[in-house]
């Protein structure tokens, strides 16, 4: 009796097995992948517009010139004037959703 091949995902049993192609994760329909990437990238929630992913990175920012942030501090100079103090909106992903960003914006 011959040897066992045992395989450990279904990607190995096609690909070894059945000759078919590994998949790659990539689509082809150009609108499917930019409702993806849009749905990814999710909207700044201070002014409302799409936010960004930095390649290469794991942060997703706000890229609106006008877009202030989140108002953080507000406290008075010596002459009564009103400083303000904003953060701008700037999410940090996980290494595995990092990961997935960087396939889907490096396409």
């Amino acid at each position: 009796m011959g040897k066992k091949k045992v395989y450990h995902s279904f990607e190995d049993l096609a690909v070894n097995e059945f000759g078919m192609k590994p998949n790659i994760g990539h689509t082809n329909d150009k609108d499917k992948l930019n409702s993806q990437r849009e749905k990814f990238e999710g909207v700044c929630p201070y002014c409302k517009e799409r936010a960004k992913f930095i390649l290469g990175t794991n942060v997703i920012t706000c890229v609106n010139p006008e877009c202030k942030g989140k108002k953080t501090a507000t406290k008075f100079d010596e002459d009564g004037t009103e400083i303000v103090r904003y953060t701008p909106y700037v999410k940090l992903l996980s290494s595995e959703s990092a990961e997935y960003g960087n396939r889907l914006f490096d396409y």
